[in-house]
C-alpha cells in the first residue's frame, strides 16, 4: 500500500532524520514536507556543503542512487555521496541517500509571469510525452521549444544514461520534479516513481551497506 505524506512523517520524524544525518555525518537542520516514499532534510557537511539527505522507502531510489555514486560524476544527474540501509523507528527498512542540493530551475516572486517560465512549461508538456513514447521528433520539439535556460537537453542526457545503462524509466516528468544542481546541471530531481528491472534492483541494493558499525544507531 502506499504511503500517504502524512503517514510518512510519522515513520521517520524529525528527531529520528538528525540523528540518522550525525551518524552520516553531517548536520540537518530543515526538515522537508514528506512525499510519498520518504523525507527529506537539507544537511551541511564539515566543509559547509549544503546536502540533501533522502530517508526513501522506495527500493528502486535507493538502487539507482546507489548505481549513480559508483558511477561518479554523469551529466544531466545531481551527484550521490553515500546510500546506507537503516531501520525505521517502526521496524521496517529504508535507505538514507546523500546527494547534491538541487534547486528549482526557475526561482523569484514574479516567476509564474516571465514568458521563459510560460514557454518552459510548456515544452515539459511535450518533452515528457517525447519521453514517455520514445518519439524522437516530439522531444526534438519540446527541445527548441524550451528557453535556453531550462537546459532540457541536460535533463534528457541524465535520462538516457539512467535507461541505457541501468534500464531506468522516467516517470512522473511535471514541473516540479526539474531541478538544477549546484554545478549547473538541470535534471529530475525525484526517482522514486522511475521503473527498473527487478534483477537490477536486488543487484545494488546488495551492494549498499549499513549505517558504520561505529555510527550511533538513530533507532530510539
Amino acid at each position: 500500500m502506499e504511503q500517504t505524506p502524512f503517514a510518512m512523517d510519522r515513520r521517520i520524524p524529525d528527531e529520528f532524520g538528525y540523528a540518522l544525518a550525525e551518524a552520516l555525518g553531517v548536520d540537518a537542520y530543515c526538515p522537508l514536507p514528506p512525499g510519498c516514499d520518504g523525507k527529506v532534510f537539507l544537511a551541511e557537511d564539515a566543509e559547509g556543503g549544503i546536502l540533501v539527505m533522502k530517508v526513501t522507502t522506495s527500493a528502486i531510489e535507493a538502487a539507482l542512487c546507489k548505481a549513480m555514486a559508483e558511477a561518479g560524476d554523469v551529466p544531466g544527474l545531481f551527484q550521490v555521496r553515500d546510500v546506507r540501509s537503516v531501520e525505521l523507528p517502526d521496524g521496517s527498512n529504508a535507505w538514507a541517500i546523500l546527494r547534491d542540493e538541487v534547486s528549482d530551475v526557475f526561482m523569484g516572486p514574479d516567476v509564474d509571469e516571465e514568458p521563459s517560465y510560460q514557454a518552459w512549461l510548456a515544452s515539459l508538456s511535450k518533452f515528457d510525452a517525447g519521453w514517455q513514447l520514445d518519439d524522437a521528433d516530439i522531444l526534438d520539439s519540446a527541445l527548441r521549444e524550451a528557453p535556453p535556460e531550462a537546459r532540457l537537453d541536460q535533463a534528457l542526457g541524465g535520462l538516457r544514461w539512467l535507461r541505457d545503462e541501468l534500464g531506468a524509466l522516467g516517470r512522473d516528468l511535471h514541473r516540479d520534479n526539474f531541478g538544477r544542481t549546484g554545478r549547473g546541471d538541470v535534471c529530475v530531481r525525484d526517482l522514486s516513481r522511475f521503473r527498473m528491472p527487478m534483477a537490477r534492483v536486488k543487484a545494488a541494493l546488495r551492494r549498499i551497506d549499513p549505517l558504520p558499525e561505529h555510527a550511533p544507531s538513530p533507532v530510539p
